[in-house]
């Protein structure tokens, strides 16, 4: 039970570094995502290999993961889309809402009501909500606070909800993590590809492939494929609402990146607000935590 703890923390810290790459990207949204999704295809194929039983891959469950990959890849177009707009830190403390949309999930279609208490995940949330308003900050330059950006985190939010739970539903009928791997990504990285060529109607250029923003790309990609394999190990061994409950610590690293290491907020101007911001995302996650039976 304690590693499954441990597991879910480890993942709370890898989701918050596979955003950082985004920041010293210059690609276009379509083609940074497609390349993300490669990232995490490549090392899912190669973990492939090391499969005792290549029939594992033909799990009917499984497939559903094609599913989730497609709905994840649009998750994280919506989330790079809103990192552009309003920075790290501002856009995670709204998409972070995807962990109380997550927990609610796994009540009905899980069965996890018996663990969980409907109020407590409502509180949380209820606290998350006061926490990304009181981050809501515009920046000097700016004349007033982008609200695209919001409301694409909170799209984000929804999908990557759905997802957990859809990806905890796989975790409980396939016990190979291989084919897991295999087909999210493998779902993720077809629709981002498809959706790029779509749009530009063509395949990216040799300079592109082999530059710089596409290494950073990738190397997003990889994180989060060690970051998933980590959150499927997690979801074996305790209860989504749990594991999606301390995940949820990803918003109090990536909030200290954004602001110490991008200064995305000016801490001199806005020190009450992000320590109270701060404040409610950690008792959101106590509230959670404590509130489970």
């Amino acid at each position: 039970m304690l590693s499954g703890y441990l597991y879910a923390l480890i993942v709370s810290i890898l989701f918050a570094l596979y955003l950082v790459p985004r920041k010293f990207s210059t690609l276009p949204t379509e083609k940074y995502v497609m390349f993300v999704t490669l990232g995490f295809f490549i090392p899912a194929v190669l973990q492939c290999f090391a499969l005792d039983d290549p029939h594992a891959l033909l799990d009917p469950t499984a497939l559903l993961l094609v599913l989730v990959g497609i709905s994840w890849m649009a998750a994280f177009a919506l989330v790079t889309l809103s990192m552009d707009k309003i920075g790290l830190s501002r856009s995670n403390q709204w998409q972070n809402l995807k962990n109380p949309i997550a927990v609610i999930l796994s009540l009905s279609v899980l069965s996890e009501h018996r663990i969980t208490n409907i109020f407590i995940v409502l509180a949380a949330a209820a606290l998350i909500f006061v926490s990304a308003v009181l981050f809501s900050i515009k920046k000097d330059s700016e004349k007033a606070f982008d609200m695209r950006g919001v409301y694409l985190a909170l799209g984000a939010a929804f999908l990557f909800g759905v997802n957990s739970v859809l990806l905890k539903y796989a975790t409980m009928n396939v016990t190979e993590i291989a084919p897991q791997q295999f087909y999210l990504s493998g779902g993720a990285f077809l629709s981002a590809f498809a959706l790029l060529y779509w749009k530009e109607k063509a395949l990216p250029a040799a300079e592109t492939v082999f530059s710089r923003n596409c290494a950073l790309a990738l190397s997003a990609g990889v994180l989060y494929f060690v970051a998933n394999y980590f959150r499927i190990l997690s979801n074996q061994i305790i209860p989504n609402s749990i594991a999606a409950t301390i995940v949820q610590f990803s918003v109090v690293w990536t909030v200290l990146i954004g602001i110490l290491v991008f200064k995305e907020i000016d801490m001199r101007k806005h020190w009450k607000r992000v320590l109270s911001g701060l404040v409610l995302a950690v008792l959101s996650i106590a509230v959670l935590f404590f509130g489970m039976r």
